[in-house]
């Protein structure tokens, strides 16, 4: 049925004969399409410029008609409020923590509250109101920092360059040491000959390590005609040179950091 009556429906159909375009549209002619789509444009810009107007009054209107919520000016006992600093708590009207030392409006008899913004909010006027750091203060004063102790003024003529600039800082270096003498060198510590004698032992490296053996303190390889030094308390080996001038300068193992003043040979400690 549905195909005998398509095949009817292109039987009639009547051939169009189209002509190839061959003409271009002229300067005049793109021109006023243009303009035509720029009047378009216009247009839409008016309609959304009106959407956006009726919304506006929608909106206004909306809103003036709903009910305002009726400001808070008592308590509730019906008691009227009063200005007061707070010692701390919650706002009744909005929960908000109130620090100690805000203003509040108050009901001294009910112990009820209302914070500064719900005081504002509702018609009171706060003035004046501390904030967090003055807060902070009020509940922990500083002290006053003690005066200064009175020191000697020392004043410079401060030349550029040349001979002036030399013997201005030269002064400056003379001044600065009188005012900050400069510090004594690190007492160094070392032990005697007597102590490294009793607490070390030298002997063939041959007898004290392995082949292929880094001296801890140089990590170079101690070969076996070289001598190496032992300490007895720990029984570290180092390259005999290295150690002694260590010692030269400290007292203690480069790797243990044992003193070794504090030696005490087997059989010599005191009971």
């Amino acid at each position: 049925m549905f195909s005998a009556f398509f095949r009817s429906m292109r039987q009639q159909e009547v051939p169009v004969h189209r002509e190839p375009i061959t003409d271009s549209p002229t300067a005049r002619e793109i021109l006023d399409y243009g303009n035509r789509c720029m009047d378009t444009y216009k247009q839409i810009i008016e309609m959304n410029k009106q959407i956006a107007t009726d919304i506006r009054q929608t909106t206004r209107l909306l809103t003036n008609a709903m009910p305002r919520p009726q400001q808070i000016r008592t308590c509730p006992s019906n008691h009227d409020l009063v200005l007061y600093t707070a010692i701390g708590g919650n706002c009744d009207v909005c929960n908000r923590i109130v620090f100690v030392g805000e203003q509040v409006m108050d009901c001294r008899s009910c112990n009820w509250y209302m914070c500064a913004r719900c005081a504002r909010n509702n018609g009171f006027t706060i003035i004046n109101q501390p904030s967090m750091a003055n807060l902070i203060n009020q509940l922990f004063p500083q002290q006053a920092p003690a005066p200064a102790p009175s020191t000697e003024l020392y004043t410079f003529d401060i030349p550029l360059n040349g001979q002036g600039f030399d013997d201005f800082i030269t002064q400056l270096t003379q001044t600065l040491n009188e005012i900050a003498p400069i510090a004594q060198e690190d007492v160094v510590v070392s032990p005697t000959e007597a102590q490294i004698d009793d607490a070390c032992v030298v002997m063939p490296a041959r007898d004290a390590v392995d082949r292929d053996y880094l001296c801890p303190i140089d990590l170079y390889t101690i070969t076996d005609d070289e001598s190496v030094m032992k300490i007895k308390h720990c029984g570290h080996v180092f390259r005999e040179n290295n150690l002694r001038e260590l010692f030269t300068r400290d007292v203690r193992c480069p790797m243990c950091r044992f003193d070794i003043r504090d030696h005490v040979e087997e059989g010599t400690g005191l009971d």
